[in-house]
């Protein structure tokens, strides 16, 4: 797993840190296929019940996660860094790591990691990550 290791992006919000309030992940496809996008929402809702996924932007989110990362790409992180500067915001690709982490990085995002992933680590890793701030 790659992250940003001196950042002076916030990595989540007031929002939910520290309560009991399940954490809301905005889910941002790259291609927004919406079929496709409603079949991963379902499917990490059953995988990870104590998040709460969706794929609207409703202003109160904890973690913003971009699927299906292509170099070359960074404006897109670059505008949620913007809209959402304390959530903590996850970048996922097919490609290996080392090919694109540097350029999500610069462009605001906390994590990168490359595609397929281990879903319960993931959930882990973000709940972990959101607290600490």
């Amino acid at each position: 797993m790659v992250s940003r290791s001196s950042s002076t992006q916030p990595l989540a919000g007031p929002a939910h840190a520290g309560s009991s309030h399940a954490l809301t992940c905005l889910l941002t496809p790259l291609h927004s296929e919406r079929s496709l996008s409603l079949a991963l929402l379902q499917h990490l809702s059953q995988e990870l019940p104590d998040l709460d996924f969706t794929l609207e932007d409703r202003g109160d989110v904890d973690v913003l996660w971009v699927c299906g990362y292509e170099r070359g790409n960074a404006d897109l992180v670059r505008s949620l860094r913007e809209h959402h500067p304390y959530a903590l915001l996850l970048v996922t690709a097919r490609e290996p790591e080392e090919l694109w982490s540097d350029e999500v990085h610069a462009a605001g995002a906390d994590l990168a990691l490359s595609w397929p992933l281990d879903i319960a680590r993931l959930g882990q890793t973000l709940r972990r990550r959101v607290h600490q701030a």
